[in-house]
């Protein structure tokens, strides 16, 4: 089997193309991947196609969790977001009952080139949930005239060393899917309910 992995990618979500590692091998038609012949394979979209049958590895750009993974204990979701795949720690989750044992995740780790932490299977893993909490949180503190955005990213990332602050998260994220990730956790939670104004952004 090779060692190489493979990245579908038909938006050219993979950008910029600078920051993805030199060992993948990003193609954009899912007909030119050689399924048989993968160690690691990263969908940054659905696959186009069942992968029940794959038994290597499978990594599902699915910070939703709308794409069952219950088929193979060895394909697992993560976020693909911009800015979330190029961090050098992902989070991954699977369908599967327990965790991968520490070869297993090892294992992934050095075909992937980066570390892996696993979480619950939920949406929005954890990181992706608490960023769109706080970008919702501001559009509160935006209606209730507490701060104007450009002083609320000032704020974030001087009182709390976040990288970005929340309207810079959303600039980088897209309002769509952060909309779409807090309309998914307000199902089960309604502290999670989209603010208006996120919800006027998104329709305009």
């Amino acid at each position: 089997m090779s060692n190489v992995v493979y990245a579908y990618d038909p938006q050219g979500l993979l950008q910029p193309a600078t920051d993805v590692p030199a060992h993948w091998q990003v193609l954009a038609d899912w007909h030119y991947i050689p399924l048989e012949n993968v160690a690691l394979l990263i969908c940054m979209e659905i696959p186009p196609v069942p992968i029940a049958h794959l038994r290597s590895w499978v990594l599902v750009n699915d910070p939703l969790a709308d794409y069952s993974l219950q088929h193979q204990s060895t394909h697992a979701r993560f976020c693909g977001w911009n800015s979330f795949w190029q961090r050098p720690l992902w989070e991954i989750s699977t369908d599967q009952s327990g965790t991968m044992n520490i070869e297993a995740l090892q294992s992934l780790q050095t075909l992937l080139g980066k570390q892996l932490t696993q979480v619950a299977a939920q949406p929005g893993l954890i990181a992706p949930r608490v960023v769109c909490s706080i970008i919702n949180e501001a559009f509160y503190g935006l209606a209730d005239n507490i701060s104007s955005a450009a002083d609320m990213d000032i704020a974030m990332k001087l009182g709390t060393n976040y990288p970005k602050g929340p309207w810079e998260w959303l600039e980088t994220i897209g309002a769509e899917k952060v909309w779409a990730l807090l309309q998914k956790l307000s199902e089960s939670d309604a502290r999670y309910t989209p603010h208006p104004l996120l919800v006027n952004r998104v329709a305009s």
